[in-house]
């Protein structure tokens, strides 16, 4: 691809001792589902490169926004997100003032948890590409655009929250510098981040990707946020592994202090997480093998595009299976299968990939009870 954006500077501390760890086989460029023939989807490798001060992971070529969000894609489905939503809401409405402007809201879930769970105040949210809302909450309201030098903060808005979007800004350190300049005196920065380092040693294809073009450790995000003079009022550490809930008020800057002592680990559970995809296919590979039964995997996510792009064996490959009514019909970016409603396997022969994360237990549940005598196969476990 030839629009690919360079980063010669480490996007925490500005640093340009850039080491590659390692290079992946072509990896999806979209994470969605789409209409489009197989033969426009695009397919590029990625160079992950470590900082030697910080010890901040990031990739040396990053895709134009208008690319990797061409369309909207985030559905968040699942109890998991349910739960998440529910308590990030309520951690929210304890520290936030003034009116909310939630920066990567999706389909505006959180939003409507905060509704539902008391909170009263005008509730703003900035995404590039929403999806389709039919009815959205009372005091729910969608802007398209971008969070950048150009957009005028909302009057009343005193907090800004960021539920699992902070990760996908491009340079970071700038976007922390931004907001410490939007935000009043009195704001406030409320932020979902995944804790990416058990992300990685799980192997969870949502971990490092396209849009995740970063790994930068929990300790490291806080001296940052520190050097911006964003105070950390509160953490709290939300599902096991799975988020960080943090709240900041504003305060005093103050340099930012590198700590070596973060690289060697960081340089690990990259190569590490990159290295386990392909043990996990190849394993898959040789269960599947066994047994030639109409193939069907799920979720119709960027969980199942790791599969596809580290080789899964596809010959008997019917389709793949989502919940999400918005991707029925359509094909997973960067593979050649359809998706399909759960229910399509009921009554049927068939054998079920599920590599999933966290929602892995959950979807094995459904598709067990949709079909008792299906080969049901936990990815996650290999």
């Amino acid at each position: 691809m030839d629009n690919l954006i360079d980063r010669t500077t480490c996007i925490v501390c500005g640093s340009n001792n850039l080491e590659t760890i390692c290079e992946t086989s072509p990896m999806p460029v979209f994470q969605g589902c789409v209409t489009s023939p197989i033969e426009s989807d695009i397919n590029t490798p990625m160079d992950w490169r470590i900082c030697t001060e910080c010890g901040s992971v990031m990739l040396a070529k990053t895709l134009p926004l208008d690319v990797i969000y061409m369309e909207g894609h985030a559905t968040s489905l699942g109890g998991i997100w349910n739960e998440h939503h529910q308590l990030f809401a309520t951690f929210v409405e304890k520290h936030r003032c003034g009116d909310v402007l939630e920066v990567g809201g999706g389909v505006g879930k959180l939003g409507q948890y905060y509704r539902r769970e008391g909170g009263d105040a005008p509730w703003l949210i900035l995404e590039p590409n929403p999806l389709n809302i039919s009815q959205p909450e009372s005091g729910v309201t969608f802007v398209q655009g971008f969070l950048d030098h150009k957009f005028t903060l909302p009057e009343h808005v005193e907090t800004i929250v960021f539920s699992h979007s902070l990760e996908h800004i491009y340079d970071l350190a700038n976007m922390i510098e931004l907001l410490s300049e939007k935000l009043p005196d009195t704001g406030r920065l409320v932020v979902a981040w995944p804790q990416m380092d058990r992300w990685l040693q799980q192997g969870l294809p949502g971990a490092l990707n396209w849009e995740h073009t970063f790994y930068v450790p929990i300790d490291v995000l806080l001296e940052l946020m520190a050097s911006r003079g964003f105070i950390l009022n509160e953490q709290h550490d939300f599902g096991d592994g799975h988020s960080y809930f943090l709240a900041f008020s504003k305060g005093k800057k103050r340099p930012f202090v590198t700590n070596h002592d973060q690289i060697a680990n960081s340089r690990y559970l990259v190569k590490n997480y990159w290295q386990s995809f392909e043990a996990r296919v190849t394993a898959i590979n040789k269960i599947i093998g066994e047994s030639p039964t109409p193939l069907w995997v799920s979720p119709a996510s960027v969980y199942t595009q790791y599969l596809f792009a580290f080789g899964l064996e596809t010959s008997n490959l019917a389709g793949i299976l989502d919940n999400a009514q918005v991707k029925q019909g359509k094909r997973l970016y960067g593979t050649p299968g359809e998706v399909e409603s759960p229910s399509i396997i009921e009554n049927t022969t068939c054998t079920v990939i599920i590599n999933a994360g966290a929602h892995t237990q959950e979807i094995l549940h459904q598709f067990s009870t949709i079909n008792p005598s299906a080969t049901l196969i936990n990815a996650m476990e290999f």
